[in-house]
């Protein structure tokens, strides 16, 4: 209010910041307010003028900073020193020295580097916000590497700009770009608040619209903040105020979906948005083959990864990465069998989950001071290794009079990973299956069946015969490949074993049992038949008439009556088909071997006699006939034998007129 003998404006300059700093208390926040006339003439005793706590509401502290009255009097640096000390005796995850001078300390006896030294002692976990107002107020150094910073307003408009940028350091709030001509601003995650404030004359915050101009009002009246207009509790007459300074915070409530939101704040000069993300914190676990496993129906033991990410608040949406989350650090610890086992892991982890029960707390911290935890709870189940030992199998053993011991059966011990298997859960066991493995089973004769007994990893196969009897077939037993399985469901795991086995009966029946089987009797009878078909076809038992025989064989004939010329003409060889079509059966033919139109004798019959020759099976047709020869050759009377011929064969005829020459092979 006076500063060297002159008034200013520097007080209202000071109150209005602390009712900024008032109204942007979070909910854990708390500040205490020293006032430097309390400790004028050297006092260090004088508690905090004002206790504000962030749970009283913005409101509340803001009327409380803006009714507070000081007596107009120095700056002593001792306020600043009981500050100091009572705030490193304090408890708190972040620590603000914040100073408002307009004028040099002490009047002028305790220096600006004198200042400086004495923050550059300051322990490491307080931070120093120093604002200086006015022409005349104390100048320092900033030291980013110490925290200690330093602003410095001579103006109204310059108090506007600068306070907003103190908080923003000061309450970590997040900040959104806002466009100064549209009042626009953005986001690309869900959110759950907007803070809106707004400074300068006729500040009115009227709400905020959507993408869709959909009109969204803020949760509770906005809480102004404004210059004071009275200045010291000494009743001055005589005082300068500053009725520029004005704000209006407006807080929004919900569920805000990305996109693009306009400010409606009349005529404010600044604008600032600040922002709360709509998170929460989810962990997965990565199997081996890269899917993320759920955790709702328990998850199966093995190596995992872990991995962490945002989801929207209240469902399972996953929330891209995006520059308005920050620096984000990861952190879960996780607790197996109540306590047996205890992990801290990071993003990227590999973890082994074993059987049991499981507990998770995952935190992540995100633009520095905001936080999400979550807890999952789920239940780990393993699938278990049944042991399946044979440890009786009989000597079956087949004579003329029974199969001995078919009634024993074979039997098998289970345990799970070497251990007994439990009676309760032996109880709700299932019967085993059995599967026959051959190809070639003789199931009229032997098959086999499985059971479970009634002690607790017994297994039993036993073998069956036709109607249950014990006198055996007379044919062949063969071996029998099986695979007995067994299988159980517990909760979400399995338990599963299997075993491969034998079943062999000894023969001990004399030659000639045992005999094959039926159906290998049958086969071998049809494989036998097929090859003697095959068989009659070939050279060896099938005879084939010469294969030089003319289908059309040359007749070559001349006649007696009349001019002596020759004639051409063309007989005709034919194969019987039954004779080609049947095995072993000799191919059979006949020769016409006149001319068309002429008659002097029967048709030749021929037969394959193998070698390229063929056999005249009508020979006895050509009996005493000496004008018709074979290769110059007549059948004389009394034959008794079949003339053999090759396809060279000629025959003359000269009996009908004319005299004609068949050549078979010509």
């Amino acid at each position: 209010m006076i500063n060297n003998g002159k008034l200013v404006d520097t007080w209202c300059q000071a109150k209005y910041s602390m009712e900024v700093f008032a109204a942007m208390l979070g909910q854990n926040d708390s500040m205490n307010v020293y006032v430097m006339s309390d400790y004028d003439g050297g006092a260090m005793s004088a508690p905090p003028r004002l206790t504000l706590k962030g749970s009283s509401g913005a409101e509340t502290n803001v009327n409380q900073v803006h009714s507070m009255l000081t007596p107009a009097s120095n700056t002593p640096f001792n306020a600043v020193r009981k500050a100091y000390d009572d705030l490193t005796r304090m408890q708190g995850d972040e620590k603000w020295l914040v100073i408002l001078t307009d004028g040099a300390f002490e009047d002028g006896a305790f220096t600006n580097q004198q200042v400086e030294e004495y923050l550059g002692q300051k322990a490491q976990d307080i931070n120093v916000m120093f604002l200086s107002m006015g022409a005349d107020g104390a100048v320092i150094k900033s030291d980013d590497s110490k925290n200690i910073f330093f602003e410095k307003a001579q103006s109204n408009d310059q108090i506007l700009n600068k306070i907003t940028q103190i908080c923003t350091r000061i309450f970590n709030s997040n900040k959104l770009e806002v466009d100064v001509s549209s009042g626009e601003f953005s986001f690309d995650i869900p959110m759950s608040e907007i803070v809106v404030f707004a400074q300068g004359d006729n500040v009115n915050i009227s709400g905020i619209t959507d993408g869709s101009g959909n009109k969204i009002s803020y949760d509770k009246t906005p809480v102004k903040v404004r210059y004071s207009d009275k200045p010291s509790s000494r009743g001055y007459d005589d005082f300068i105020v500053d009725d520029k300074l004005n704000g209006s915070l407006a807080t929004f409530s919900g569920d805000f979906s990305p996109g693009v939101y306009k400010v409606d704040a009349g005529s404010a000069k600044t604008v600032e948005v600040y922002y709360k993300p709509n998170v929460e914190i989810m962990l997965y676990l990565v199997g081996q083959e890269g899917q993320e496993v759920p955790y709702t129906d328990g998850v199966r033991a093995g190596d995992y990864t872990v991995k962490f990410g945002f989801v929207k608040a209240g469902t399972n949406e996953p929330v891209a990465e995006s520059r308005l989350l920050g620096n984000i650090e990861y952190a879960a610890s996780i607790d197996y069998n109540n306590g047996q086992q205890v992990q801290d892991c990071s993003n990227g982890s590999k973890v082994t989950i074993q059987e049991g029960k499981y507990h998770i707390d995952a935190a992540a911290s995100y633009l520095k001071y905001n936080s999400v935890a979550t807890h999952i709870d789920f239940d780990v189940y393993k699938d278990k290794e049944i042991q399946l030992e044979l440890i009786e199998s009989p000597e079956y053993q087949i004579t003329m009079e029974e199969i001995l011991h078919i009634n024993e059966p074979m039997v098998f011990k289970a345990t799970l990973e070497g251990q007994e298997i439990p009676a309760s859960e032996w109880a709700k066991m299932g019967e085993p299956e059995l599967i026959i493995q051959n190809t070639l089973l003789p199931e009229d004769k032997v098959t086999l069946y499985a059971e479970k007994g009634d002690a607790p990893g017994i297994f039993s196969v036993y073998p069956k015969t036709k109607n249950d009897s014990t006198k055996p077939e007379i044919y062949k037993y063969y071996d029998i490949d099986y695979r007995l399985v067994v299988s159980h469901a517990v909760d979400k795991s399995t338990w599963y074993g299997e075993a491969e086995a034998v079943f062999s009966a000894k023969e001990s029946r004399p030659f000639p049992y045992p005999f094959p089987p039926p159906h290998v009797v049958i086969a071998w009878i049809i494989l036998l038949i097929l090859l003697l078909i095959i068989l009659g076809y070939t050279p060896l038992f099938k005879k084939r008439l010469p294969k030089r025989l003319k289908s059309r064989p040359e007749i070559e004939y001349t006649s007696k009556i009349g001019a002596k010329k020759k004639n051409y003409s063309k007989g005709k060889f034919t194969k019987k088909t039954a004779s080609v079509i049947l095995p072993y059966v000799p191919e059979r033919g006949t020769i016409k071997y006149l001319p068309p139109g002429i008659a002097g004798g029967p048709v030749l019959q021929v037969k394959a006699v193998g070698g390229q020759r063929m056999e005249i099976t009508n020979t006895r047709a050509f009996e005493g006939k000496r004008d018709i020869t074979f290769d110059g050759q007549y059948v004389e009377k009394g034959v008794r034998k079949n003339l053999v011929k090759t396809a060279g064969l000629m025959i003359v005829v000269d009996n009908t007129g004319a005299k004609c020459k068949c050549f078979c092979n010509k």
